[in-house]
């Protein structure tokens, strides 16, 4: 690993098979947030099967590791299918600015799984944040997230009717509150630029919701 100072403050970067992948303050960052160890972050990345990587058509980077035994617990889970206009428990990750689905459990499943995600800076990958646990889409209320994946929101939506985070209170800013996926979404799109929303599907998810 080579640590350096620069433009973009501390960083870091590593090689793997030939492709290299920095980390920089804001990578760090998000890393201390999911509690990923470096030890483990390193692992997984030397663990990884990085051959897609040196498509230059490819922009951005979401690989998950099966690191073959128990690593740790994920707090994404599975949850009991609902509606986007149903109420459900949500609340506001840290960091995050609108709420997250969430249940309440007192046990967080284990998982032999980490995830990597990121994206590509000229001849590198720029490392976004890591995390235990299986690869998920963007937040319902990410819509920049969906674009640069090209992710739908017809998918997005469709996995967070059916997923959550378990709640924990060193995860997020309030306390579970009733509210609904519907709300989120119309919320986010105020003044969001059309294109955006065009790109994503948007107004063929609400027509299609608003029909039914």
């Amino acid at each position: 690993m080579v640590q350096e100072y620069g433009r973009r403050g501390f960083t870091s970067t590593m090689r793997h098979d030939n492709v290299e992948l920095v980390f920089d303050t804001l990578s760090y960052q998000a890393l201390r947030r999911t509690g990923l160890s470096d030890a483990l972050f390193t692992e997984a990345w030397h663990r990884a099967d990085v051959s897609r990587l040196h498509d230059p058509k490819m922009r951005q980077m979401a690989l998950t590791v099966d690191m073959g035994r128990i690593v740790g617990q994920t707090v994404l889970v599975q949850a009991p299918i609902i509606s986007p206009s149903q109420l459900t428990l949500m609340a506001t990750r840290r960091h995050k600015p609108f709420p997250s689905r969430v249940i309440l459990a007192d046990q967080l499943p284990d998982t032999q799984f980490v995830t990597l995600v990121g994206e590509r800076k000229d001849d590198y990958w720029l490392l976004r944040t890591a995390y235990l646990g299986h690869r998920s889409p963007a937040d319902i209320f990410d819509f920049n997230a969906m674009r640069r994946s090209r992710s739908s929101l017809r998918k997005v939506l469709s996995y967070w009717c059916g997923h959550a985070f378990v709640y924990r209170d060193a995860m997020f800013r309030d306390p579970p509150q009733d509210d609904s996926l519907m709300r989120v979404l119309t919320e986010t799109a105020k003044d969001r630029n059309p294109a955006v929303l065009d790109a994503i599907g948007y107004h063929q998810v609400i027509a299609r919701l608003e029909a039914a």
